[in-house]
């Protein structure tokens, strides 16, 4: 039976079931939202802040999902793709996402989640193994991400010196980037440290941020074209005739490919990676079973509706290809919309015979900069999608790596289980992960690697994905999760579906990523360490084993496989 908490009820685990002869629910300490009863507690000083699903949960999520993505490649997306297929790749991209987000709420619900986000959630679920591989790939992955997010700031904070000041830095190579990416990381650092609280006031002002840059957007789309070379670079304002030629798709050679429906897909998938930002707070959280699952699910719709709204109206107001020249506008009364943005007189191929579209969706990732109705105001959105998203690898990978190292999966990873603070912030994981990101942001280009961290985020989601559908297969009697809105079917066809955008991003990577997780598979197991969490692997051994006697029942005997019973 639940025992009484502080007025409401509160199912004992199995651990505290099995460790306490007689159960007492944990009492809340005076001036604090957290439940006491744990080892930590006595070290733990100051005031201990704990956050709701809009704080803990709803605004990471929107910060990692809004990314640098929606201003500088969603409107080549629409350029290559065409709108039908464009709306087909955001709908695809977020139906993958929502199958994990009602598998992880599933997961997150069934009992208490303690700190670990989605590395706590496999590995009670699918045992050590899978969990262990998930944490250690997961906590290198957000090392990285990080890195990856601040190299994305440099470049967007030099693309604005140049375009309206025309100033360079230092010396306009890649010493830019490290220098200011260093000294942001360091402030970045500086600001984990000081506490979640601090943090989740500079995540504020940087959603704001965000939110602004778009009714910027909007509000210039709506306006049009505020002079002809805006026009001459390929922004008419709103046309039916445009949009009906953005209708379709286009594949061209770009990014150093020939593009297709997958290859466009693979680009945009990762603007839609950062569901489990939230999760990864799990333990910061008041209420992790109704925060994590409220606050996903919320974030989710609110940047489908952006990324559907958005390439509507551009492919209704930006042509495809441009020059820019402003000698070829036609601005007659009998002009169409083509000529009135020198659309014929401009090539698709280097030629010398006429000028080279440099301008419109297919040719400029600045088409969001200029529709908008103040350009600088889009470069501060890039600003805050991609110091947000920073921040969010900063604070969440340390603390997965954290979660990792209390369960002691790896030799001598225990030095970063060690908290500090009134929040047992991971310190010292907020210096490892500064040193890799450091690493990374000397060398100043990650392009090469970007496709693999997209396939280990994947690989995490195929995971919760399963540890859904394995928990309610077998029937587990602890499998009792709150959220009642899953299907074990659905979540195995999320898996399925995680797989198959993993080759679809880049296949080389994808069979990487399985070679990782089979080597970290195999060293846990072969550890063997001493944890018992009730997985659902366990209990399928269980299962398996009855009804192999259950089988051996039916088994005639015969002399030559005689054995004494």
């Amino acid at each position: 039976n639940s025992i009484v908490e502080g007025g409401r009820p509160y199912r004992p685990t199995l651990e505290d079931l099995h460790n306490q002869n007689t159960f007492q629910a944990p009492q809340k300490r005076r001036g604090s939202n957290r439940l006491g009863g744990d080892s930590e507690a006595p070290q733990l000083r100051g005031k201990i802040v704990k956050f709701g699903w809009i704080k803990g949960v709803y605004m990471p999520c929107l910060l990692n999902i809004w990314g640098v993505m929606l201003f500088l490649r969603l409107t080549w997306v629409v350029g290559q793709a065409g709108l039908l297929q464009s709306i087909i790749i955001v709908c695809f991209s977020n139906v993958v996402t929502t199958i994990t987000t009602l598998s992880m709420c599933a997961v997150a619900t069934n009992g208490k989640i303690k700190a670990g986000g989605a590395y706590y959630m496999i590995s009670r679920a699918l045992g050590p193994e899978f969990g262990g591989s998930i944490g250690f790939m997961f906590t290198i992955a957000n090392s990285i991400a990080s890195a990856t997010y601040i190299i994305g700031f440099c470049d967007s904070l030099k693309d604005m010196c140049s375009n309206y000041w025309g100033a360079i830095i230092i010396d306009g190579t890649v010493n830019d980037t490290r220098v200011i990416g260093v000294a942001t990381l360091i402030l970045m650092l500086a600001l984990a440290i000081v506490g979640l609280e601090w943090v989740t006031r500079v995540q504020i002002l940087l959603l704001f941020l965000l939110i602004g840059s778009q009714i910027n957007l909007v509000i210039g789309l709506f306006i049009g074209p505020k002079s002809t070379e805006e026009q001459a670079m390929g922004y008419t304002g709103f046309n039916g005739a445009i949009m009906s030629e953005n209708w379709s798709p286009e594949y061209r050679y770009s990014e150093g490919q020939q593009q297709s429906f997958f290859s466009v897909f693979a680009v945009f998938f990762p603007a839609v990676t950062g569901i489990i930002a939230g999760a990864n707070m799990s333990g910061d959280l008041k209420d992790p079973g109704t925060a994590i699952p409220k606050g996903t699910l919320a974030a989710i719709l609110t940047t489908f509706i952006t990324y559907i709204i958005y390439p509507i109206m551009v492919s209704a107001a930006v042509v495809r290809d441009a020059t820019g020249n402003i000698t070829q506008l036609d601005l007659s009364d009998n002009a169409t919309a083509e000529s009135q943005v020198a659309y014929t007189s401009c090539t698709k191929e280097s030629s010398a015979e006429a000028e080279y579209c440099y301008r419109g969706l297919q040719n400029d990732f600045q088409v969001m900069t200029l529709v908008s109705g103040y350009g600088p105001l889009i470069y501060a959105g890039c600003f805050g999608a991609t110091l947000s998203s920073a921040i969010a690898s900063l604070v969440g990978g340390p603390r997965v790596l954290q979660a990792l190292a209390k369960d002691r999966l790896y030799p001598g990873i225990h030095i970063f289980e060690v908290g500090y603070g009134a929040n047992n912030d991971p310190v010292r994981g907020y210096m490892l992960v500064f040193v890799i990101s450091f690493v990374c942001i000397m060398i100043g280009d990650l392009n090469v690697i970007s496709s693999l961290l997209s396939n280990f985020f994947l690989a995490s989601y195929c995971l919760i994905n399963f540890s859904c559908f394995h928990s309610s297969l077998i029937n587990v009697p602890g499998w009792r999760p709150a959220f009642k809105y899953y299907n074990k079917w659905v979540s195995l066809l999320g898996g399925i579906l995680c797989v198959l955008v993993m080759f679809a991003i880049d296949w080389i990577t994808a069979l990487i990523t399985f070679g990782i997780i089979l080597g970290l598979y195999t060293f846990v197991s072969y550890r063997k360490p001493d944890v018992n969490w009730g997985s659902s692997t366990q209990a399928q051994i269980y299962i398996s084993a009855l009804k192999s006697t259950q089988d051996l029942m039916q088994v005639e005997e015969h002399v030559k496989n005689f054995r004494p019973q």
